[in-house]
């Protein structure tokens, strides 16, 4: 008799439950390594989650489980910094704050 194989989104659910439940912690200090503000970093982490969930569709097992979380992780977490330098608000010191020529001779 033929064995069912696993469904698909199935085996990546629980992919995904078996590394978050090992590797938890360790996600959260990577995503603290990355960004230090709290609320931006439940993003992170949200997206770190997502692409990992995702990225279990087409894991087939040639690393280790470790190996694959980590560099999911890492590449997410890198991206997640680009996106945020591409679109934080160029800063600005305003004008009455900054020197003119004469007065920085003065001193």
């Amino acid at each position: 008799m033929n064995q069912a194989k696993a469904d698909p989104p199935a085996a990546q659910d629980d992919l995904y439950e078996q590394a978050t439940t090992a590797y938890e912690a360790a996600l959260g200090r990577l995503a603290r390594a990355y960004e230090a503000d709290p609320e931006k970093r439940r993003d992170l982490l949200q997206d770190i989650h997502l692409a990992l969930w995702r990225s279990f569709a087409s894991f087939e097992g040639q690393c280790s489980l470790r190996t694959w979380i980590y560099r999911v992780a890492h590449n997410s977490a890198t991206s997640y910094v680009v996106r945020q330098r591409r679109f934080r608000p160029e800063m600005r010191v305003p004008e009455i704050l900054t020197p003119t020529f004469p007065e920085i001779l003065a001193h």
